[in-house]
């Protein structure tokens, strides 16, 4: 069990008096502490049959790594990175070669869930190679937020790139960043160039050209073999060393045999397909598919509805405890920005078979799906299958009109609920469907997953 992301992690600035220090130091101890009590860390441990042991809890005071730059203190890069690669875009990247996840800044950025800003994935085996393709997806895929200390405010802050070098060159930039000019990212053609800030975007490319990518596997492959299991590993540079801050067991999914696609299904009968980032699995008999649409959810008008919407979800998690049901939702689950994705905690969606991801393109955009965060981790720890759709995809299945005109179930389940019909649907497959069940099959290595609607298996 690797409890990672339950407690409270917290950043002190150490500024000012030492009594005020002292007492920020205290008051941090005392919020970790009580960080056991919070829903989701008991949530985890009744699943895993450790509610009635002691919490075995310590806190660890740790000595931030970083250099002072301007008023700001922070690591050059930091991130975490996985021993095994559970995030696959190509057939080009290998499971066993392992993925990173690296931002400028405090690491905090490449393990939470944040709004529409975005680490670098990497995977380490073919470490240029990244699912954007072009100039402006990488620009828009990229980092523009950056976490730091605030020493002469004595706070954690979010601060922009640009502000960031208002002061001086910020250490290893050429390696760091790329310049966006006339449609193209490119390299910067020294280590010492002269270019805007706002036409800055970073990519690492120069850091991932070099041994750096080996480092981190050898790295990665040393402590698996002391461990006897695949881990992750979080890191930080502060431009002269690298530091390991912590390891621990990497969070295994129990591997499916080959799953074989089903050929010949009638269109009806098949409601989604995906041939990007798919996992290996198989999910038979689902009985309850919960779906939000993308299109009505952005049409909700206030955030007050859209976190109600949230709430909703959680309480249909625990209404279907004893059912097989998905989640099936625009953006990313968990998102704080609720114009991106449903505001809900990993003690929301628990219950559910799958998580279902939903990128519609509005104006030019798709959002990102949800690899390598914590949230993630929960879903693969906790045997949840994951997938995104992009039904906008040319040759992509989407049945909209299962989804939309079956017979909504919502106010039979959730009477509080009812008001959000428009917006929240809850399909019972066997009724909709004259008794058929939702078997969802998932291949890997084909990077092909559909969704059909079958007999009881």
């Amino acid at each position: 069990s690797a409890f990672s992301g339950k407690y409270e992690s917290i950043f002190l600035g150490n500024q000012g008096r030492i009594e005020e220090r002292l007492d920020s130091l205290v008051g941090a101890i005392a919020e970790v502490y009580a960080s056991t009590l919070g829903p989701d860390p008991i949530l985890y441990r009744r699943e895993r049959n450790l509610i009635d042991y002691d919490e075995k809890m310590a806190v660890l005071i740790q000595r931030v790594v970083g250099i002072r730059h301007g008023r700001y203190y922070l690591p050059v890069l930091a991130g975490v990175a996985f021993s095994q690669n559970e995030w696959r875009w190509s057939p080009r990247i290998r499971r066993d070669d392992g993925l990173a996840r690296m931002v400028v800044g405090l690491g905090t950025r490449a393990v939470d869930r944040v709004g529409d800003d975005y680490p670098r994935m990497i995977p380490l085996g073919m470490p240029t190679l990244r699912p954007e393709i072009d100039a402006t997806e990488i620009a828009r895929y990229s980092q523009r937020t950056i976490d730091a200390i605030d020493l002469d405010a004595n706070r954690f802050d979010r601060i922009s790139l640009e502000r960031l070098l208002e002061t001086a060159s910020f250490p290893e930039l050429h390696r760091i960043v790329s310049i966006r000019d006339q449609g193209m990212v490119s390299a910067p053609p020294t280590a010492r160039f002269d270019a805007a800030a706002s036409s800055l975007v970073v990519t690492f490319d120069g850091l991932l050209s070099g041994p750096f990518p080996g480092f981190l596997r050898e790295i990665l492959a040393v402590l698996a073999d002391a461990y006897g299991s695949p881990v992750d590993v979080e890191f930080a540079f502060d431009g002269e060393t690298f530091f390991i801050l912590q390891t621990r067991p990497q969070a295994q999914r129990i591997q499916a045999s080959e799953v074989v696609i089903p050929e010949g299904v009638p269109a009806e009968r098949k409601i989604f397909g995906a041939s990007r980032f798919v996992s290996t699995g198989t999910i038979e008999n689902v009985e309850y598919v919960v779906y939000v649409d993308p299109i009505d959810y952005d049409r909700v008008p206030t955030a007050q509805e859209k976190s109600a919407i949230g709430y909703l979800i959680g309480r249909l998690n625990d209404r279907l405890e004893k059912a097989r049901f998905i989640l099936m939702g625009p953006g990313r689950w968990g998102s704080n920005n609720l114009n991106l994705g449903i505001r809900v905690r990993y003690a929301d969606i628990h219950r559910t078979k799958a998580l279902i991801e939903i990128a519609r393109t509005q104006a030019g955009y798709t959002p990102e799906v949800s690899y390598g965060t914590h949230f993630f981790q929960d879903l693969v720890e906790s045997g949840i299958s994951y997938l995104p759709l992009y039904p906008d995809e040319e040759g992509a299945i989407f049945n909209a009109a299962f989804l939309r005109e079956s017979p909504n179930m919502l106010a039979t389940l959730d009477p509080e609920g009812a008001a959000y019909a428009g917006v929240v649907r809850v399909i019972h497959v066997p009724s909709a469907t004259g008794g058929l069940f939702l078997h969802i099959y998932m291949n890997a290595e084909k990077e092909r997953a559909l969704a059909v609607l079958g007999p009881k298996a």
